[in-house]
């Protein structure tokens, strides 16, 4: 098959398929370029204010905790500090009648009133060994983290403050004042935050134990950095663990049952140690990028099919006169003066190649005609014979003179 070859070799070395091959290389090379920047750019953006968004929640769910826990905090110091309370010769009744109404007014579950010794002044029982009342009675608010209470075996967060004696800060203290809010309260506050549509909160303490959530389950009974240390899966969430345990904010990347998410973390101020998180899947916000990546994909191979069929066109339109030309530039080298010019109606260069193509072939047509009738006339013995001047243009003229020197010879030779 020597033939098909030849003919395969000739089209690689076509105009037309450089054309198409260059020109398309270059487009595709351009377009391929300008979608991966620009999806690189869209992904990193994207990714970027997610980031920035998360961590800016954080922050505000943290200050939120803050304000709320600093709002217990105040109406325990001002329980703390007054005068009735603290005066013995007021009934006990009374002070808890006091006491009671307070914490109905803000929402507390129950309040409690403690002499020096840690004993209930209300309900008699002993509560010195209670890090709250150890904290009061030298002087310090505290606010505990979430436990299961010894005697209603409830979730309780405790924040204690000093009992003032005479009601007078920073004198002696004489007793301490406790209040528990809402066993809930810091799960509504997390249940509240919502960053996206599968986006979460719950908080740490400064031993990496789960005090709030959205639900009770894991509060107090769920500690990552310990379950990664059987659970490998779970190492790049409990490296964030240990960041807030450090009273860190930041962002960071994690996967939970092969779902890939990112975490946003800040610490809680006017606690003891702790930290914050406010969580969402990935595919939540980087899921439109996703689409618009896939559609711009889907534009750029549109874009190369396109862009291939115009090339093509345009190739063909200026290969095509080309090939025909040549071929019949060909035919004429090997003495074909007759086959039909190609015609192209074109304005462009290769317009004029056809037709520069044509007035060579006429040109050489007209050139043997004359010729062919001037050697057939002087054959006949005609000499008084006279040649088509027209067709001998340019370079051509040196063949009209040598054709009227052979001619004069002739003549003159047989004269």
């Amino acid at each position: 098959m020597p033939g098909h070859t030849e003919e395969g070799e000739r089209e690689m070395k076509s105009i037309r398929t450089k054309l198409i091959v260059g020109t398309s290389t270059v487009t595709a090379i351009f377009v391929l370029t300008l979608g991966i920047v620009s999806g690189i750019l869209t992904y990193t953006s994207a990714d970027s204010q997610l980031r920035q968004g998360i961590a800016s929640m954080a922050e505000v769910a943290s200050d939120r905790v803050t304000e709320e826990i600093t709002g217990y905090v105040r109406l325990a110091e001002a329980f703390g500090g007054r005068s009735d309370i603290a005066d013995p010769e007021v009934p006990v009744e009374q002070k808890e009648s006091i006491l009671s109404a307070w914490a109905e007014k803000y929402g507390m579950q129950r309040a409690n009133l403690l002499d020096r010794s840690g004993y209930s002044l209300f309900d008699g029982n002993s509560y010195a060994d209670r890090e709250y009342f150890q904290k009061g009675m030298q002087g310090q608010t505290f606010v505990s983290t979430p436990v299961v209470s010894k005697v209603t075996g409830e979730l309780t967060i405790i924040v204690a403050a000093p009992l003032w004696q005479d009601g007078q800060p920073d004198t002696t203290v004489v007793g301490v004042v406790y209040f528990v809010p809402n066993e809930t309260f810091l799960n509504d506050i997390m249940s509240g935050i919502k960053i996206s549509e599968n986006g979460s909160a719950y908080m740490i303490d400064n031993q990496g134990n789960t005090i709030a959530d959205t639900t009770l389950e894991t509060v107090t009974t769920q500690n990552i950095e310990k379950e990664a240390e059987s659970d490998s899966s779970l190492s790049a969430l409990a490296s964030i663990h240990a960041a807030m345990r450090e009273g860190q904010s930041g962002v960071g990347d994690y996967t939970m049952d092969g779902v890939d998410k990112v975490a946003g973390y800040a610490p809680v101020d006017g606690t003891e140690g702790w930290s914050l998180a406010v969580t969402t899947l990935k595919s939540d916000f980087m899921g439109a990028t996703v689409r618009s990546l896939i559609v711009v994909t889907v534009l750029v191979v549109l874009s190369l099919i396109v862009n291939f069929l115009f090339i093509r066109r345009i190739a063909k339109r200026i290969a095509d006169p080309i090939r025909r030309c040549t071929d019949r530039i060909e035919t004429l080298s090997k003495g074909d003066i007759h086959s039909e010019v190609p015609k192209i109606d074109s304005e462009d260069e290769t317009g004029r190649l056809a037709r520069a193509t044509s007035e060579i072939v006429d040109c050489l047509q007209g050139l043997i005609r004359d010729e062919g009738y001037v050697l057939g006339e002087m054959a006949k013995g005609n000499f008084n014979v006279t040649a088509d001047q027209s067709v001998y243009r340019g370079a051509l003229f040196y063949i009209l003179k040598s054709l009227t020197g052979i001619n004069r010879s002739l003549t003159e030779t047989l004269h």
